[in-house]
């Protein structure tokens, strides 16, 4: 959105004039009136994206504690040892942990 900023004054007969000016102190109503409804618009779209981040966020510490949890079983299952597993195993539990880093395998 483009806001035309003004300076105002008087002229030489005392009668307040204004002229465009992109240092100018004063804007029109309207322009103002705009960029205050898009001030209200982007604080609910952050208010909703910052929820969202907060659900997320919870949404990964189940999913991790869940990832660990599996983890932790599948070692003491022993299911290392059934059908010469265990490379993919320790394959599959360093991705996991390299995952939870943010590293892609």
């Amino acid at each position: 959105m483009s806001v035309k900023r003004y300076v105002c004054f008087y002229d030489t007969f005392m009668e307040a004039e204004s002229e465009e000016d992109e240092n100018g102190e004063w804007v029109k109503y309207e322009d103002y009136a705009a960029l205050q409804a898009e001030v209200s618009r982007l604080k609910m779209e952050e208010s909703k994206l910052l929820t969202l981040c907060e659900t997320y966020e919870g949404d990964l510490e189940r999913l991790i504690k869940a990832g660990d949890e599996l983890a932790d079983k599948a070692k003491l299952a022993g299911c290392n040892e059934c059908f010469g597993m265990f490379n993919a195993l320790e394959d599959a539990l360093d991705a996991w942990n390299a995952a939870k880093e943010g590293k892609q395998p």
